[in-house]
C-alpha cells in the first residue's frame, strides 16, 4: 500500500492484517456461519466437552460459545485459530462443509 502521492510505503499493522483476515473469512463463509456452527458442536461432542469447558479453555463466556454454535455469531480469525489448536484440527475442518 502506498501513503499519498509521495509513494511512501505504508506499513500495514498487525491489527489491520487481522481485520483483513476477518473480512476475508466472512467473505469465504458468505455470511453463513452454519458450517462453523455444525463443526464446532461436532468437535465439542467428539471431545466430550461441555459449552462451559470450551468457554473456559477459550477464555470467553458460555453465551459466546452458544452464539457460535447457534450460528448467531461468527468467530474472528484469532478465535478460529484458538479453536483449531484446542481440538487439534486444521482450519478447514472447522470452517468447511464436512457433510460431503
Amino acid at each position: 500500500m502506498y501513503d499519498n502521492e509521495k509513494g511512501d510505503i505504508k506499513l500495514v499493522t498487525f491489527n489491520n492484517y487481522r481485520t483483513l483476515l476477518d473480512n476475508e473469512l466472512h467473505l469465504i463463509l458468505g455470511g453463513n456461519s452454519q458450517n462453523i456452527s455444525r463443526n464446532l458442536i461436532a468437535l465439542r461432542k467428539q471431545n466430550n466437552y461441555s459449552r462451559c469447558e470450551i468457554a473456559d479453555k477459550l477464555n470467553v463466556s458460555v453465551s459466546t460459545i452458544a452464539r457460535y454454535e447457534e450460528g448467531n455469531r461468527i468467530p474472528d480469525i484469532d478465535m478460529i485459530i484458538n479453536m483449531c489448536k484446542l481440538f487439534d484440527v486444521k482450519i478447514e475442518k472447522l470452517v468447511n462443509d464436512n457433510n460431503h
